[in-house]
């Protein structure tokens, strides 16, 4: 069995708190999977794709990701560790508002080329088009600046950035909250099918349930974080 993710007896706990957050006892992804992430606000799930994305580091325990361990490898180590295997979403966007759309989408190609020390115009990728049209961005939203698209055009500039480079692990976090029902449901049969054409591992965060049947397997915090369990928490159905 060839693991994308390998945790154990995993930890983190925020300063100045006398009780972990996060208490994992195991937890183990396979290469390939589809995972369906669900939990109620404060369950984790924001800290557990930190720690996953190498942004926070945990205290104690292993954490394999795409066989590196995180914890043994340095801050800049981690990013650029990152930028060269992981497509991120985030929730927040964090597009550079000043820049076109376009341009926000090719920055994530920049960073992983910029970790692999290679030269970014080697990189260009002949799927630009198809991937923006798949996701509803039309020539005129790409050279607009980020800063005055809606947020629905934002959210999809972000999953563009995010897929453009074909990532090995896919991290998307609440990547469907801004989107309508059609760009919604387009979002998940494109997202599957680059992550299956490239064999990669999603992991997808989202309050919306109805989205589980499209995925390989469904996990709720409730069940993997102990520390929830041990202060009472309580998944939603």
């Amino acid at each position: 069995m060839s693991l994308a993710i390998d945790i154990e007896n995993l930890t983190f706990t925020w300063p100045k708190q006398d009780k972990p957050t996060l208490t994992i006892p195991r937890w183990q992804v396979e290469r390939g999977e589809h995972v369906f992430l669900h939990g109620q606000s404060g369950s984790g799930k924001s800290t557990l794709l930190n720690l996953l994305c190498g942004v926070l580091e945990s205290q104690s325990g292993r954490l394999c990701v795409l066989n590196s361990e995180l914890n043994q490898l340095s801050a800049r180590q981690r990013d650029n560790f990152r930028a060269r295997e992981m497509g991120v979403i985030f929730q927040q966007f964090n597009l550079l508002p000043y820049l076109s759309a376009e341009e926000n989408i090719h920055l994530g190609q920049w960073f992983t080329a910029r970790a692999n020390g290679t030269n970014p115009a080697s990189d260009v990728d002949n799927d630009f088009e198809n991937l923006t049209a798949s996701l509803g961005l039309t020539a005129d939203m790409l050279k607009r600046q980020a800063g005055e698209l809606s947020v629905g055009q934002q959210q999809r500039v972000a999953v563009a950035r995010a897929l453009l480079s074909k990532p090995a692990l896919i991290i998307a976090d609440e990547p469907t909250s801004a989107l309508d029902s059609e760009h919604r449901d387009k979002f998940i049969a494109l997202l599957l099918a680059q992550s299956r054409a490239h064999h990669a591992t999603v992991i997808f965060v989202s309050h919306d349930r109805s989205l589980a049947s499209a995925f390989t397997s469904e996990v709720t915090m409730h069940k993997l974080n102990s520390s929830y369990i041990e202060q009472g928490g309580a998944d939603v159905s």
